[in-house]
């Protein structure tokens, strides 16, 4: 096989009921130049013979000991031959155009790119939501305002990213929880974003029990280890929104958390107020 232009890195841990129909989503691309790094994180419910027998000579199954899904992310970055990354959680489906939908831009696009967005739905249940309407197609303006105002996402399975940015800001392995944000709010800092309106994969919220707050585990939450200074306006306040969710998830640690912001607390507040003037903005024009 020629080198690929894109690398699809899947992390896997037991997910031995949802895997075959993740890995048949990017078979199945219209888009041929790519290939799917499968990285098993130590799985013990028989993802890995499932793995195995599917026949195709695009995928690349590497197994390691368990080490935690920023791990395997980076395993995969280090196998990648293909000069864009597309991670995509193992219980999660790309839609059958989205790596031509994301690729095109790269073969349209007269300037520099590192990042590349698409859309996505949302779904929980029977139910599928749009992530956002009415989004934009162009070159970011603003990466960290547009980012907190979630006119663009670079969640896993809807994003192309330059391998050699990742491979300068590798995932941080003694996160386990909002481990992605913190990467990604280190990659906008020097990183040209275009973004598309297209919907490029499906985001399955009934198997997303990572992210769920254990106050036990706190300490490896990017909650409890941002550092605000030195940060522009528009960050601050993504961390900010950060802060309010943990009120929710953490009640018990709010004033641990105030003790330790101290003034950058106020983020909290102020981050939720902007939303909500911004929602009634939209809800005017």
């Amino acid at each position: 096989m020629n080198t690929p232009l894109i690398s699809v890195v899947v992390p896997l841990y037991n997910k031995v009921q949802c895997i075959e129909a993740t890995i048949n989503s990017v078979l199945e691309q219209t888009f041929d130049s790519f290939e799917l790094i499968i990285v098993d994180d130590g799985s013990t419910d028989g993802s890995a013979v499932l793995v195995k027998s599917i026949s195709d000579n695009r995928i690349r199954y590497i197994y390691k000991s368990n080490g935690g899904v920023s791990s395997a992310r980076n395993l995969g970055i280090k196998e990648a031959q293909g000069e864009w990354i597309l991670f995509l959680d193992a219980d999660d489906i790309l839609l059958p155009n989205c790596l031509s939908k994301l690729y095109s831009v790269v073969l349209s696009c007269n300037q520099h790119l590192d990042i590349i967005a698409g859309n996505y739905y949302k779904v929980i249940g029977r139910e599928r939501k749009l992530y956002n309407k009415g989004r934009y197609r162009g070159v970011v303006p603003n990466n960290f305002k547009w980012y907190f105002f979630n006119k663009f996402s670079i969640r896993t399975g809807c994003a192309l990213i330059q391998r050699k940015v990742l491979c300068q800001y590798p995932f941080d392995e003694s996160l386990s929880r909002y481990e992605d944000l913190e990467l990604i709010l280190r990659i906008l800092k020097s990183t040209v974003v275009y973004t598309i309106p297209d919907v490029v994969f499906e985001y399955c919220c009934d198997n997303n029990a990572l992210s769920k707050a254990n106050i036990e585990n706190r300490f490896k939450d990017f909650t409890f280890l941002m550092n605000f200074q030195n940060k522009t306006f528009w960050e601050c306040c993504k961390l900010g929104e950060l802060l309010f969710l943990a009120s929710y998830a953490y009640p018990q640690s709010t004033l641990e958390l105030k003790k330790k912001y101290g003034l950058f607390y106020s983020y909290r507040y102020v981050s939720n107020i902007i939303k909500k003037l911004y929602k009634l903005y939209l809800l005017l024009i």
